[in-house]
């Protein structure tokens, strides 16, 4: 096994908190008046830089409504959340074979907190980072390598998992390779396009197998 460190999305790889998010972004942009979009459309926007969902909807200050959803939606997560198939099983094996797991999301860290506090994971996470500790959200690399940078971890001991395109683009602008679940918001053909290192079909739990635990 070459990694020491496995930097580890939040939502659509170890949570999913997905029903929550986009009733928050209907009922917001319905607020604001502007198009209210698909629940699918909303869906296929997490994990992207919160920003993005407010411009494309045509909002006049996407900063702002990206402010109003982190202090309106953000706190009912962590009741809406759910560990995601085999995550639960699966983190302890990782940390008994020694390996370091960080979170690098673009949620807010204290959200995210207490989304894995919620769902009995955060025992067996060692650091967090949100979008709050770094410049740029990803699909930049800054929360990966905070993260990584946090954990005295190197990018060529490293490996991304996560379920977006946008996971994989800020993993490989760190020089990290990235492996996708299939349980989020990505799509096989949109990850492998992406240039994901590899698709694990089975889930989350596949993992240690493919790390030869």
């Amino acid at each position: 096994m070459r990694f020491d460190v496995l930097l580890l999305d939040l939502d659509g790889t170890l949570l999913d908190a997905s029903d929550a998010i986009v009733e928050g972004v209907l009922e917001l942009a319905a607020e604001q008046g502007l198009p209210v979009p698909d629940p699918s459309w909303a869906r296929n926007k997490i994990g992207q830089p919160p920003h993005t969902v407010w411009e494309e909807l045509g909002a006049e200050n996407p900063q702002e409504l990206v402010g109003i959803f982190a202090d309106r939606v953000l706190p009912r997560l962590a009741g809406r959340s759910r560990a995601l198939p085999g995550v639960a099983q699966t983190l302890p094996h990782l940390t008994a074979a020694g390996l370091t797991l960080a979170v690098a999301t673009t949620r807010l860290t204290e959200n995210a907190r207490e989304g894995l506090l919620a769902t009995g994971l955060a025992g067996h996470i060692d650091f967090v980072a949100g979008r709050d500790l770094v410049a740029n959200s990803k699909p930049a690399p800054d929360v990966l390598l905070h993260a990584l940078e946090s954990v005295g971890g190197h990018v060529d001991r490293a490996l991304m998992i996560g379920d977006s395109d946008a996971d994989v683009l800020a993993a490989h602008a760190a020089g990290i390779p990235c492996w996708a679940v299939l349980d989020g918001v990505g799509k096989e053909t949109a990850l492998r396009e992406a240039g994901a290192d590899l698709i694990l079909k089975e889930g989350f739990a596949e993992l240690p197998g493919r790390l030869g635990l």
